[in-house]
């Protein structure tokens, strides 16, 4: 509660409370000073008068007061000389103080008193704020002060009159200055007045009454309400604002430390804690304008990748994955040299700038330390998981050279090293500058080609390996450039799909497959294949549902194919998919079965229509146990689970019919036909009817395990 309370403090609310406080106070103290200082004050003053006025005609003797000024003047020559050699101690304001040696009184009994008690008692009643006088008394500058009492007892009475530095030093001051001086003293009981009074004669001050008056009892309760409300509002509203200015002070602590929570994340990772890609620019351009034109060194910078580091995310999770590139953060950071800068440039990818390398061989090696930092066994659970790295190096020569130029350059060479196959390191060299504009032109050819609808579909036939009857046709994008002519699928696919033009140009294929598929005289079914990018980032179920929609194709006609990678990618919604797909009354194949890592925990999880078996164990069929193994335990798989199965690859004779002895249904391969397009379809419908079949062996087919 106290934190949230501190959390919605401000500057406004602190400063509107404090205003309060002392604005309470000062309003408080106003009233007490209006109508109880004030009150008193006016009272003493008129009272102290008039008794001041009747000693001065009753009560001092003439030769008393003869004496007193022949001892005045004396008294006042050596007060002179004392002052004026601590003139230099004293400021005006100040004048009133006396020096720290005082003169010393010794007390003599007044005579008159009881009349001048009477007197002072008899005016009293005319003064609504004060009640009785407590005591009263003359000071002589000879050092005699006279006191009401004939007789003193022994105690604060006779110290009070003449040794208190209060009383004493007040006397002093008023002989001085020669105006009256006004104290209050005050107790839980009542408040009294103290008025030290000038006798003047001639202009000289022959001696000093001082008078104490009690206040009225009315007056007590008063002045005793508002000094409690004083005490009050100071003892207890202290506290708490002293506690609000603590509070206060505590939520501008933690908007400081926000501030530099938040300029720390502008410049390092969140995950990391490393230099941002930010930062990491910055000290590459600063790297590059303080190093010397004379100096040998060179200025390097690594490119840095984990391989495969999706699937690992979705193998042990991405909390899990988060944890695996902190504790990789660590060792890199121990293991570089103290000159290098490490920085996490996004996901699971970092860079380093290493300002001191002499030769590529000494780059080399410390790139080869680096991938066996990265493939130590990371501790997860039960077992450790193992990764591997790629590197791409990059040499900054001279001042020219810009950051971005270097950190580009070992992006290049990082691609190069993946598309080796990983686990490895590479130079970068001019070549990969040229295949990096080549693909930027292809991709803006791509986006040419999706305007002007360059794209074809081709579709190679899906046959029943009994009659080798076709029973489909799966369509295949191709890219008719107008002046390479046609560019390879495995050229511009991968594009596409980085690019996430992929999103577009799928959603294009399969309304033109449904609607070509309609030309079709005998009904075949049309299988379009859907990337892991449309599942990612387009409402794919919608996207169908539309097509056939849109162009009157029955829903059973389409088949959609899959891969194991979109799955990968988010299963749980990847399946909410493909559930809403089935509803649709589509089927759903899983392309490229048993080259993925868990493709048997996926099809436990959907009800797929059709299993297609990859082309690599097709091609393997013929000399490999282990091939044709795999192939009769997926075809068993699909019959237990009642699940159609289809071969990839088949271009012989020899494959075909050990994939019929396997027991598989469907296949699709080069041995019936290559992929054509649609006009070739159509023309040639009839006459592919009357085409000679390739040869089964009828006692194969019957030998098929039932």
């Amino acid at each position: 509660m106290l934190k949230t309370f501190t959390q919605q403090l401000d500057k406004i609310t602190v400063a509107v409370i404090v205003s309060v406080f002392l604005l309470t106070l000062f309003t408080i103290t106003s009233i007490h000073y209006m109508f109880v200082d004030r009150l008193i004050i006016q009272d003493a003053h008129t009272l102290s008068t008039n008794v001041a006025g009747k000693i001065r005609g009753e009560f001092f003797p003439g030769d008393i007061l003869d004496n007193s000024a022949r001892k005045t003047r004396s008294f006042f020559k050596k007060e002179t000389k004392f002052h004026n050699k601590t003139s230099n101690s004293y400021s005006k304001s100040n004048s009133n103080i006396p020096p720290k040696t005082l003169q010393q009184f010794t007390a003599k009994p007044l005579l008159g008193a009881p009349k001048l008690k009477q007197f002072f008692d008899e005016h009293i009643n005319d003064h609504n704020h004060l009640n009785a006088l407590e005591s009263f008394a003359v000071y002589l500058p000879s050092g005699t002060v006279y006191l009401p009492q004939k007789k003193f007892r022994a105690g604060s009475d006779l110290k009070k009159f003449t040794n208190s530095y209060r009383f004493v030093s007040s006397v002093q001051s008023v002989f001085k200055n020669g105006k009256s001086l006004y104290a209050f003293r005050e107790n839980n009981q009542s408040t009294h007045t103290q008025h030290f009074i000038p006798l003047k004669r001639d202009g000289k001050v022959l001696g000093v009454v001082l008078l104490e008056a009690q206040q009225t009892s009315a007056g007590a309760k008063v002045a005793n309400a508002v000094s409690s409300a004083v005490y009050f509002t100071t003892f207890a509203g202290l506290p708490v604002i002293l506690l609000v200015m603590y509070l206060g002070w505590l939520r501008f602590r933690e908007k400081i430390q926000a501030q530099e929570k938040i300029s720390f994340l502008a410049l390092n990772d969140h995950l990391t804690e490393l230099p941002n890609r930010l930062t990491f620019n910055n000290i590459l351009k600063h790297t590059i304008d303080i190093k010397p034109e004379s100096e040998e060194k060179n200025i390097a910078v690594f490119s840095i990748d984990i391989d495969d580091f999706n699937q690992i995310n979705e193998i042990i999770g991405h909390e899990a994955g988060d944890q695996y590139l902190i504790s990789l953060a660590e060792r890199l950071q121990e293991f570089k040299p103290k000159s290098a800068t490490l920085s996490r440039m996004s996901g699971d990818e970092f860079a380093v700038i290493l300002p001191e390398i002499s030769t590529p061989e000494e780059a080399s090696e410390l790139a080869k330390q680096f991938l066996k930092q990265i493939a130590q066994p990371f501790p997860h659970k039960q077992e450790d998981i193992t990764c591997t790295g790629s590197i791409g190096i990059a040499f900054g020569q001279n001042k020219d050279q810009k950051a971005e130029t270097i950190l580009k350059n070992a992006k290049l060479a990082l691609y190069r090293a993946k598309e080796d196959g990983g686990n490895s390191f590479r130079f970068f060299e001019p070549t990969m500058d040229q295949a990096l504009q080549r693909r930027r032109e292809l991709e803006k050819s791509l986006l040419k080609a999706l305007k002007e609808e360059e794209f074809e579909l081709y579709y190679q036939p899906q046959v029943e390996l009994s009659d080798a009857k076709i029973i489909g046709y799966e369509a295949l994008l191709r890219w008719n450039h107008p002046t390479k002519g046609m560019v390879s699928p495995a050229d511009f696919i991968p594009i596409l799909e980085e690019t996430k033009m992929i999103v577009e140009v799928g959603e294009y294929v399969l309304r033109r497959a449904c609607k070509e598929a309609l030309t079709w005289e005998n009904n075949e079914k049309v299988a379009v294949n859907l990337s892991t990018v449309q599942f990612e980032h387009q409402d794919v179920p919608s996207m169908v549902a539309k097509a056939l929609s849109d162009t009157g194709l029955a829903a059973e006609r389409l088949e959609i194919e899959i891969t194991e990678s979109t799955l990968m990618s988010d299963t749980d919604a990847a399946l909410v998919m493909l559930e809403d797909l089935k509803k649709l009354g589509v089927n759903i194949a899983m392309d490229d079965f048993g080259t993925g890592y868990s493709s048997l925990s996926y099809i436990s999880e959907f009800e797929f229509d059709k299993i297609k078996i990859d082309r690599s164990f097709v091609a393997s069929i013929q000399d490999d146990e282990r091939a044709r193994a795999i192939i009769t335990t997926i075809i068993g798989l699909g019959r237990a689970l009642d699940i159609m199965i289809t071969a990839e690859g088949i271009e012989t004779n020899e494959q075909l019919l050990l994939i019929q002895a396997a027991g598989c249904h469907f296949g699709q391969g080069y041995l019936f036909g290559r992929p054509v397009p649609l006009s070739e379809i159509i023309d040639k419908q009839s006459a592919e009817a009357n085409q000679e079949k390739p040869k089964v062996n009828p006692a194969l087919i019957s030998s098929r395990v039932a």
